[in-house]
């Protein structure tokens, strides 16, 4: 079920809002980086990650991104997943936030150009993958080409390039 991004963010717009004028006056350059137990946000100008640690909760972890990728996209409330609904909140780059309770608790990236701090991007070639963890496996499964690092789990499309990477809590359907 579809919501309107306001009205879902009532309960915290008082919160986010004045954070993300705040930043958007400073005008900080920052990349948020997609990690194994949550969110980096690097500050380039700091050399500095604000971490955005899986439990979060949810005014904290979406304005900490809006800081830096703006107003969310969408937001949906998946209904029919194992832990329960889960919130999830979209971005334009292809970022979702999965939320539980108020609480962050998973990522899925499907946008090329998402990455890590250790490097793993959306959009990479295999080649490269494998040169950035040298033995990993790679399974076919029902839902594609399947790949697990620690506790980041992602696919490869049909060229052979990372298709999307996601950690912590998902809904998925299959």
């Amino acid at each position: 079920m579809k919501t309107g991004l306001r009205a879902a963010l009532a309960a915290g717009a008082m919160v986010l809002l004045p954070q993300v004028a705040a930043a958007q006056d400073a005008h900080v350059a920052a990349a948020v980086k997609v990690e194994p137990d949550g969110l980096a946000i690097f500050q380039v100008e700091e050399g500095t990650d604000k971490v955005i640690a899986f439990g979060s909760d949810r005014p904290f972890a979406v304005a900490s991104v809006m800081e830096v990728l703006g107003e969310a996209e969408s937001i949906e409330t998946s209904t029919d997943c194992g832990p329960g609904p889960i919130d999830q909140i979209a971005w334009k780059n292809g970022l979702v936030l999965n939320f539980v309770d108020g609480a962050f608790v998973g990522w899925h990236a499907i946008g090329d150009g998402i990455s890590s701090n250790s490097g793993l991007t959306v959009g990479m070639k295999r080649a490269d993958l494998l040169k950035l963890v040298p033995g990993l496996k790679i399974q076919n499964t029902k839902f594609g080409k399947e790949f697990t690092i620690g506790e980041v789990s992602g696919r490869l499309n049909d060229k052979d390039r990372v298709h999307d990477l996601e950690a912590g809590v998902q809904c998925v359907y299959g």
